[in-house]
């Protein structure tokens, strides 16, 4: 008995799966492959240049450069008598892909004689910069100043002293937008 109810099994699956018939399970699938990439800011030197203020102009320079990478730039100032000024003007450029959204300057002044060296800031660099947009003379450029002190009092004390300028540009791009993950 055991064996006709094999045999009859057999035969039905034998038939059906000729027939195409038969137990199937039928699946599929839908698939959504994505990537993202992150943006940046980066800011760079579109441009630097320098004037001198000074009693003895002949005797004194105040150079200036961009570098390599171009996120840097030199001014050089030699032979400076009390008084005397290099004042800096730097052009940035948003050289990433997003915009720049706060731009901040933060200048220090060091020196090995206490009270012989100055520098700040004269006119801020604009609020906001788009991508590949520069700052230019006819938007606010940055502008300061790296000065030998004219305080008659050091004046002797700052024969031969050597100041350090840092001038230090912070671009930041604030996320204020607010964003659903609602449908």
């Amino acid at each position: 008995m055991v064996a006709k109810i094999v045999w009859t099994a057999l035969i039905v699956v034998g038939v059906l799966s000729v027939s195409g018939l038969g137990f199937a399970a039928w699946s599929t699938t839908a698939t959504i492959n994505g990537t993202g990439s992150a943006g940046n800011i980066n800011l760079d030197f579109a441009s630097i240049s320098t004037s001198l203020i000074s009693n003895t102009p002949t005797y004194t320079t105040c150079t200036s450069g961009v570098g390599t990478p171009a996120n840097t730039a030199t001014v050089t100032a030699t032979n400076f008598d009390a008084g005397t000024m290099c004042i800096i003007y730097a052009n940035l450029t948003n050289t990433g892909s997003l915009p720049i959204t706060s731009l901040s300057v933060r200048i220090s002044v060091t020196s090995n004689v206490t009270n012989c060296w100055d520098g700040q800031t004269l006119v801020k660099t604009v609020t906001s910069l788009a991508p590949g947009a520069s700052t230019s003379a006819t938007n606010s450029p940055w502008i300061g100043f790296f000065e030998l002190e004219r305080n008659s009092q050091v004046n002797q004390n700052c024969q031969l002293s050597t100041g350090t300028l840092t001038v230090t540009f912070t671009g930041t791009l604030a996320n204020t937008q607010s964003i659903s993950d609602s449908p």
